[in-house]
């Protein structure tokens, strides 16, 4: 049946031997609990914003002779020498709606009869937008939280018979 939304997705060979031509995926399919993952999405647009808020720039003081520049970016350049702007100068311009990767987010729990995942960490896009999933580029599984860890603790001998002679 037709999709809204098709994207090809590059996985290695062993793990393309698992599934076959037309096989519709789910989340259980491709994932596991705990394990780290990247989502891709479009952020948010902000509009055309100025220095300050696009570039967190701290602006200029608003006394000792300061009129009407509080929110200017300052110099661009020099006149003599490059007798440019250097590329990559922050100024006033588009911000957000760009694509953003989120890496090694927590993939908290797959919901197989929702067909959905719930993932620990914040998302990029607005809702009800689409992203991309994939596994994790650099770091291993987390562990959930308490698990493997057994708390053991070095009693200092001296405060441990302070202790035992308090009656605690």
């Amino acid at each position: 049946k037709p999709q809204r939304f098709i994207r090809e997705i590059r996985l290695p060979a062993e793990e393309t031997a698992k599934f076959t031509v037309g096989q519709i995926l789910g989340p259980q399919d491709v994932f596991a609990d705990g394990v780290p993952i990247d989502v891709e999405g479009w952020s948010k647009g902000k509009g055309h914003q100025g220095v300050l808020k696009r570039h967190h720039m701290a602006g200029k003081p608003r006394t000792h002779g300061c009129h009407e520049y509080f929110r200017h970016g300052g110099s661009i350049g020099c006149r003599l020498t490059p007798q440019r702007v250097h590329k990559g100068k922050r100024m006033s311009g588009q911000m957000g709606n760009e694509k953003v990767t989120v890496q090694n987010l927590q993939l908290f729990r797959i919901m197989a009869e929702e067909n959905c995942i719930l993932v620990r960490g914040s998302v990029p896009g607005a809702n009800n937008e689409y992203v991309v999933v994939t596994k994790a580029a650099t770091r291993t599984a987390y562990k959930r939280k308490g698990e493997g860890k057994e708390e053991v603790r070095s009693k200092n001998p001296l405060k441990a018979s302070k202790k035992a002679a308090a009656g605690r």
